[in-house]
């Protein structure tokens, strides 16, 4: 969990916030649409999905230990291989189309200085359907992090550790 929003942080530096400073205008003028910025846009977006799905299985652990604390070992093994193999697999099949399509550099407006770029790829730039699904998304993983700590909030009452 901890390396995988270790990436995602260093590869949103690199693609928003470094060149939301200007610092590298001119390399990102000049820059060609099939460059290696697609691939470290399309690795951006799939960090950014495992960092948030490995959010929730460590959520959802955290609250199998506590509501059933017999059965560790060999439940808990199962649920987090199956639990990893999916995230890998829903976060390469959602970062893939970034890879197909080119690269692209947007100069950002106001309230950003004079040359800050943001740095996508043309499937993510006005593509309303992955902007639902990101929310959709974001929502979904918001919501199961709430119960489950609620749930966790509400057996430690149960069992007087709080």
């Amino acid at each position: 969990m901890q390396s995988s929003n270790i990436i995602y942080t260093t590869l949103d530096f690199f693609l928003v916030r470094i060149p939301s400073t200007s610092l590298v205008t001119s390399y990102f003028y000049s820059m060609k649409p099939d460059s290696i910025i697609r691939y470290v846009v399309a690795a951006f977006y799939g960090y950014e999905y495992l960092s948030q799905l490995f959010t929730v299985i460590f959520c959802f652990i955290r609250v199998l230990v506590l509501f059933n604390p017999r059965k560790r070992l060999e439940m808990y093994d199962f649920i987090f291989m199956i639990w990893l193999f999916l995230s890998l697999v829903l976060s390469f099949v959602a970062s893939f189309p970034h890879i197909k399509h080119n690269a692209m550099g947007m100069q950002l407006d106001v309230p950003f200085q004079y040359g800050a770029m943001f740095l996508t790829t043309t499937f993510a730039y006005g593509n309303s359907i992955q902007t639902i699904g990101n929310g959709i998304f974001s929502i979904i993983v918001t919501i199961a992090i709430v119960v489950m700590t609620s749930l966790m909030v509400s057996k430690l009452k149960t069992l007087k550790l709080m």
